[in-house]
């Protein structure tokens, strides 16, 4: 997978950011990753969980597309994944 498609894989849900982190490209942006993670996260919060996850992951997929480092309101602050 090319840097790109990584990217966009790591908001589109656990299974997805498993697949990027396992066999994506490995020079890929930090904070993608860790928002990525982030809203997988939060989608194992019932129903609202999902609305959120839906709205967070529409963001960042625009995000990557337009090649910007753009923090998600809110959880930009959330840091689970430190290199």
């Amino acid at each position: 997978m090319d840097k790109k498609t990584t990217e966009i894989f790591y908001y589109w849900g656990m299974v997805f950011w498993l697949i990027a982190y396992l066999a994506g490209d490995k020079n890929t942006s930090l904070l993608h990753k860790n928002q990525g993670l982030v809203i997988a996260l939060i989608a194992f919060i019932p129903s609202v969980g999902t609305i959120i996850w839906l709205i967070y992951a529409i963001l960042g997929t625009i995000a990557v597309a337009n090649n910007e480092e753009k923090e998600l309101p809110i959880i930009s602050d959330i840091k689970l994944i430190k290199e």
